[in-house]
């Protein structure tokens, strides 16, 4: 019996990264046939090799055209192989969307263990979250409380990143009491709608999610 669940993770946005070499990823991938992708642009993070080598003129940037060019390509190839784009980076079949994800997209309680683990947790009001000590000798030698540090987030706070989180879903979120001012400015600038008592991205808010995080958040 082989593997009966499969999801395969990609990256785009990778220097020297044609269209075409890309789009020969996403159909090697296809031709896997797995039941989840997730495809993420390439970030470049400070403190990295990667980042360095950018710094000095070592790696190239990769054209912004060039990267809408590659996410629009993953839409089309995944979706005519029968792949439903259900959050910003994840396509899957019916009946296999990430639902370890999804507990951290509905801000539900999350409990981590381990060197560098997050929690998550919520009374339906204020949240709390808490993250253990990152080195892994540290953390047992932190033994029996390895907890580094941790937040408490207010009401407000708390419905905002439940907003945003949600809006990373296909199909959105209810509608939050006091978010009048941010949803109506993202409807009017196409990232968001309303539906029956939700607020749900559209495409393009799928797309610019940092917009609908930076006007929420």
């Amino acid at each position: 019996m082989g593997v009966a669940n499969i999801s395969i993770d990609l990256i785009y946005a990778v220097p020297y990264q044609s269209l075409e070499t890309w789009l020969d990823t996403l159909r090697r991938a296809i031709a896997l046939e797995p039941d989840h992708v997730s495809t993420y642009c390439l970030s470049f993070e400070e403190g990295t090799l990667l980042y360095r080598r950018r710094a000095e003129g070592r790696v190239p940037e990769v054209e912004t055209d060039l990267q809408w060019d590659q996410l629009d390509a993953a839409c089309t190839e995944l979706e005519a192989a029968g792949f439903r784009r259900y959050e910003v980076s994840n396509w899957a079949h019916a009946g296999f969307e990430s639902r370890h994800n999804q507990a951290y997209w509905r801000c539900r309680p999350v409990y981590g263990a381990g060197a560098g683990a997050h929690s998550y947790a919520t009374d339906g009001a204020t949240a709390w979250r808490w993250w253990n000590v990152a080195r892994p000798r540290e953390y047992i030698a932190a033994a029996p409380s390895p907890r580094a540090d941790g937040e408490e987030l207010d009401a407000r706070k708390a419905a905002a990143e439940s907003l945003m989180l949600g809006l990373r879903m296909v199909d959105g979120t209810a509608v939050p009491p006091g978010f009048d001012g941010e949803l109506g400015r993202l409807q009017r600038d196409g990232l968001v709608r309303r539906i029956d008592g939700r607020v749900v991205p559209t495409r393009r808010g799928l797309d610019l999610h940092n917009q609908i995080a930076l006007a929420v958040l």
